[in-house]
């Protein structure tokens, strides 16, 4: 039978926080990166004095048209990759399901992973609304069933 699997961050290796930390903040440069071009065009709409002096003073409207080329080069270049990644594995996925259905966790399992009864799980199946709380290591400490909406905002920032 597999696993039950619930996020624990805490049990990731030092290699594993560094890359997806380092790999968030690239990303993030990147996104700003991309989005330069806009604040500068708003800025120098605002009339900011730093930007007329760039733009307009030293002619920098001419390097910006000239780097408009590269821009739409790289959003065509990336369009063509893209549809051409997606064309391939159209024609490589044809006819082929490759999804398979999800496999059937018996209630036993459940009862076992969870730590709690047979009577209690199904109740807790029935329930429309749950609460659980967790401790440090992931293991069930208490369960409120059917609460209304209002009352799951006492557990925020804990």
């Amino acid at each position: 039978m597999k696993r039950i699997i619930i996020e624990r961050p805490e049990l990731q290796s030092p290699l594993q926080r560094a890359t997806t930390r380092g790999l968030t903040f690239v990303f993030w440069v990147v996104w700003i990166y991309l989005w330069l071009p806009v604040i500068s065009l708003v800025a120098w709409l605002a009339g900011i004095e730093l930007f007329r002096k760039y733009m307009i003073d030293n002619d920098g409207y001419k390097i910006l048209f000239d780097d408009i080329n590269w821009y739409a080069f790289i959003i065509v270049f990336s369009c063509i990759i893209f549809i051409g990644w997606a064309r391939y594995n159209l024609l490589r996925f044809r006819d082929k399901e490759s999804r398979k259905n999800p496999f059937i966790v018996e209630l036993a399992a459940y009862v076992r992973h969870f730590k709690i009864g047979p009577q209690q799980l199904k109740q807790l199946q029935a329930a429309k609304r749950l609460a659980i709380r967790h401790d440090k290591r992931g293991d069930i400490t208490q369960i409120d069933a059917n609460e209304s909406v209002t009352d799951l905002g006492k557990y925020k920032g804990e």
